[in-house]
């Protein structure tokens, strides 16, 4: 999973990460693109809207959801990368006290130390 702002360079890391694997990127942005941006102009008229309310509250579980059910399914035949800012979950792990890479359905592991 690449996370991050737009345009920090999550689909060039994710592209790279793909080549490396040998697995295929899922695009948050490709998924359902004129569905996202129909829903997203309503409630305040601006197709980029991705900071209302309304957005994070009604749209984007939805479309996470799927970006995540699809990744899984495809996981299952190949490796995958998906591609989008996460940054709700990136937000509740902090608020949770939780580094990045545990969800917060799990109990995170001992960090070790390697010593040379």
């Amino acid at each position: 999973m690449i996370c991050g702002f737009p345009a920090s360079g999550k689909s060039s890391a994710a592209q790279f990460l793909a080549a490396c694997t040998g697995g295929m990127v899922l695009d948050k942005d490709q998924l359902a693109p004129v569905l996202e941006e129909s829903v997203r102009r309503r409630p305040t008229g601006d197709p980029f809207d991705r900071d209302s309310d309304t957005y994070r509250e009604l749209v984007a579980p939805g479309i996470y959801d799927s970006l995540i059910r699809t990744g899984l399914t495809v996981a299952a035949r190949q490796p995958v990368v998906l591609d989008a800012p996460f940054l709700s979950t990136v937000r509740a792990a902090g608020a949770a006290g939780l580094p990045l890479g545990v969800s917060c359905g799990s109990t995170p592991k001992p960090r070790q130390t390697y010593r040379s």
